[in-house]
């Protein structure tokens, strides 16, 4: 998926936040430990104790990706647009659990009024997520919320799931990660599974390419008279920003739990983060030859995900850590061993749908892809969705390998009245 509001907030350094005590929030005693929560104010610092927990979580995770905390704290601050209409809160058990819950009077789910958790990094101490979820979810009841979805970080428009799956690999950054005993706990929590995801990957690129090839071919010559295939560089995305906005909205809006972003806030941080790491071979546009009109794109990323990793920073540490808003295409692909290409976002415009458009996008992508890669993948595909047709078609063969993921739901009682 394309990096989305919340994940593409402009970072300005890799200075720690300072620490702050919650002294006027409400307390919580467990044994030997103090369990702090409260309605979040954006105008203040994370607690210190909320930043660090993923740290010790994945402390001995060579895959992991660490957090960037001047990061999250941005996004916790006024400069996050989600403050005009959305609250928040905050949880945290020090050295066990973390929660955050976000309401939006505009996100009703299955025509419910639905609040989200997120950011939740846990031990596998069912007693900590039961005292941190039972206060999170007094809170969403007074905001009027009926049920709670995650983990979404904000709104769909930034992270969001629950990896189910493979817990063993590596993973793509905005790629779901997390101990394999998450999803139990939420069972136990009482959450039921929602919505289900998945991503699928193939080094065997050999293996539909005749296949697909022909299917390209055909394509080509029946949507070449009407419609033009060109590059999606860095140069082209920003001459066609205008052009690109109502796609993109459109696209997303067919998400879960959606919230639409303003044009200038896409412009400034999220086309220039994704013109500087998108893959200018294998990201393609389509357009209208009579009209001129943008009626379709397919974006396509490498995997920085090895070169981001708490493993490499530790096999390199003369090199200053990598995060996901300094990544640059030409500068630091090559630094991939074995490069994979991922098929992120693919979107087609309403009244040009059905055609074999988005088809005829994804597989020029994995012709480019074939030439330049040793790897390909279709990534986070909501199971229902058409897309994961195309995906299969890809990627299915004798090394195909599918990460699944999750969006689980819980409801929530309503306040019970006491007869007079």
């Amino acid at each position: 998926m394309i990096n989305t509001t919340t994940e593409a907030l402009t970072s300005t350094s890799n200075s720690q936040v300072p620490p702050f005590s919650l002294t006027d929030s409400p307390t919580f005693v467990m044994p030997g430990q103090t369990l702090h929560a409260e309605p979040w104010s954006a105008d203040q610092p994370l607690p210190e104790a909320f930043l660090s927990l993923p740290c010790h979580i994945y402390q001995k995770d060579s895959n992991w990706i660490p957090e960037q905390q001047d990061y999250i704290q941005q996004l916790f601050s006024t400069q996050n647009p989600f403050f005009q209409a959305g609250q928040a809160w905050l949880g945290v058990l020090p050295n066990a659990s973390r929660l955050a819950g976000f309401y939006h009077p505009q996100q009703v789910i299955d025509g419910k009024p639905t609040a989200y958790f997120g950011f939740w990094e846990t031990t596998e101490q069912l007693n900590a997520n039961q005292a941190l979820f039972e206060q999170l979810e007094t809170w969403a009841k007074a905001q009027g919320a009926t049920q709670l979805l995650g983990p979404i970080n904000f709104s769909t428009f930034g992270r969001y799931r629950l990896r189910l799956s493979h817990f063993d690999t590596t993973y793509f950054p905005s790629e779901p990660w997390n101990p394999d005993y998450y999803p139990s706990l939420l069972t136990q929590l009482g959450f039921r599974p929602h919505t289900t995801y998945h991503s699928k990957f193939t080094h065997q690129l050999e293996f539909n390419a005749q296949r697909n090839e022909q299917l390209r071919s055909k394509l080509d010559q029946r949507l070449t008279p009407g419609f033009q295939l060109s590059p999606l560089d860095s140069e082209c995305l920003h001459l066609l920003q205008d052009k690109l906005y109502p796609l993109v909205e459109h696209t997303f809006s067919h998400n879960l739990a959606y919230t639409s972003i303003n044009p200038q806030l896409f412009k400034s941080h999220i086309l220039q983060p994704l013109a500087n790491r998108l893959c200018p071979y294998s990201s393609w546009l389509a357009t209208d030859k009579k009209r001129g009109d943008v009626v379709g794109f397919v974006v396509c990323t490498p995997d920085y995900g090895p070169i981001l990793s708490q493993g490499y920073q530790h096999q390199h540490p003369d090199r200053q850590p990598l995060t996901q808003q300094q990544l640059n295409y030409y500068q630091h692909t090559p630094l991939l061993k074995k490069p994979t290409c991922l098929i992120k976002t693919t979107g087609v415009l309403p009244s040009h749908q059905h055609r074999g458009i988005a088809a005829w996008l994804c597989l020029t992508a994995a012709h480019a892809i074939r030439q330049r890669y040793q790897g390909m993948g279709a990534a986070l595909i909501r199971d229902d969705n058409d897309s994961a047709k195309l995906a299969s078609l890809l990627c299915d063969g004798p090394d195909c390998e599918t990460h699944q993921y999750g969006l689980f739901c819980k409801p929530l009682n309503p306040y019970q009245i006491s007869p007079a």
